[in-house]
C-alpha cells in the first residue's frame, strides 16, 4: 500500500519543484465579482503563465489551446470577450532588437 502513496507524493513534489507562477491572490479571490467566468479565468492564468515562464507576451491561439480542452475558435471568442470586458488588451510594443512593432497582451485592465 505504501507504493501508490509514494508515487503520489513524488508526483506532488515534482510538480512543486517544476516551477511556480505568480497569480495575484485578490484576482483569484474576486474574478467572479469582476465578471469573469471560470473559463475566462483559466485563459487569463495561461496567458500569465506563458508570459512569466515562456516570456511569450502574445502566444498564438494554437499554443494556448494546446494547454486546454478548448478549441482555437472558442478560445478566440473568449479572448475577444476579455478584451471587450477590458480585462485584457492588445498593445503594440517596439522591439529594439528586431526594429519591429510587435503585439502583446496587456493586463492593465486589472489595475484600478
Amino acid at each position: 500500500m505504501a507504493a501508490p502513496f509514494r508515487r503520489v507524493v513524488d508526483f506532488g513534489m515534482d510538480m512543486l519543484m517544476a516551477g511556480q507562477i505568480v497569480i495575484p491572490e485578490l484576482f483569484l479571490q474576486y474574478y467572479v465579482r469582476l465578471g469573469l467566468s471560470d473559463m475566462e479565468m483559466m485563459v487569463m492564468i495561461h496567458l500569465i503563465r506563458l508570459r512569466q515562464v515562456d516570456h511569450d507576451v502574445y502566444p498564438s491561439m494554437e499554443k494556448i489551446s494546446g494547454f486546454m480542452t478548448t478549441d482555437q475558435g472558442a478560445l478566440k471568442a473568449i479572448i475577444a470577450g476579455l478584451i471587450e470586458k477590458k480585462m485584457l488588451s492588445v498593445e503594440a510594443r517596439y522591439d529594439m532588437i528586431t526594429g519591429k512593432l510587435l503585439n502583446e497582451y496587456s493586463f492593465h485592465g486589472l489595475q484600478v
